[in-house]
């Protein structure tokens, strides 16, 4: 969402600390090697509601320890004008993670998709 601030679910990151996350903006597949020097995370931002297992406020923000350098496959989310009054419309999001509930033996995706 910005040069120090990353987007991303609350289950995805309520388990570990900060130390043990980086990130690498613009991959696409997180089974090949980066094109680019991970980002260590500085500070795991939770909704202060979230709760498990049931996914209420499942939202977090990754504070980072140095900026994203844009690129053609890295660049900050686009969002509306404060004004702008969105109606409850289905939206879409990308992800690496299961495609439907979590099943034991289960594998996540390596490759992003929406």
């Amino acid at each position: 969402i910005g040069r120090r601030h990353i987007l991303t679910a609350a289950h995805c990151v309520h388990s570990y600390p900060e130390k043990v996350w980086s990130i690498v903006a613009g991959e696409s597949a997180v089974d090949r090697p980066p094109s680019s020097s991970p980002i260590p995370v500085s500070k795991i931002h939770m909704h202060p509601d979230y709760k498990r297992p049931h996914y209420t406020h499942d939202i977090a923000i990754l504070s980072l320890s140095s900026d994203i350098q844009w690129s053609d496959k890295s660049q900050p989310t686009c969002l509306p004008d404060d004004d702008l009054i969105l109606g409850p419309e289905d939206g879409e999001l990308a992800g690496w993670g299961y495609d439907n509930e979590k099943r034991k033996g289960g594998v996540p995706s390596g490759q992003l998709r929406s």
